[in-house]
């Protein structure tokens, strides 16, 4: 039961994929002022601690973790009573020992529009697989 709860978080921290919202477009109401999202040059954010990376899978440390998560999203997520759910794969099945088999969420997109797909999936899982951070 822990080789799988261990496969299943490892799973969860390797597929962590970009599916940011695009942003509003600000109008005109017609009074000479504009309404929706207000476009500015500068965020700032406090943060405890300072990212490591902002690449999902190469660290989940205090710093990184609450950056990487506004804008990606994982297969799956822990609820807060410890349970597996779904997140971007609408649900998973295991086929043996070492084959899950994973249904997407439709409708999906990334900041440039373009559909999220399984080959996004495979090409995260082999850039999980080139870090160091988690090919050990």
């Amino acid at each position: 039961m822990k080789k799988l709860i261990a496969a299943t978080l490892a799973l969860m921290l390797c597929l962590s994929l970009l599916a940011a919202c695009g942003g509003q477009e600000q109008s005109n109401n017609g009074s000479g002022t504009t309404s929706g999202a207000v476009h500015r040059d500068t965020l700032t954010v406090a943060l405890s601690r300072e990212p490591k990376t902002l690449i999902p899978h190469e660290s989940n440390d205090t710093g990184t973790a609450p950056v990487t998560h506004q804008y990606c999203e994982s297969l799956l997520q822990v609820n807060t009573e410890g349970e597996v759910e779904p997140c971007l794969a609408t649900s998973w099945e295991m086929i043996d020992d070492t084959h899950y088999r994973f249904h997407l969420r439709e409708g999906v997109k990334f900041s440039d529009g373009s559909d999220f797909t399984a080959e996004d999936v495979l090409f995260t899982l082999e850039k999980c697989v080139e870090s160091p951070s988690t090919s050990s």
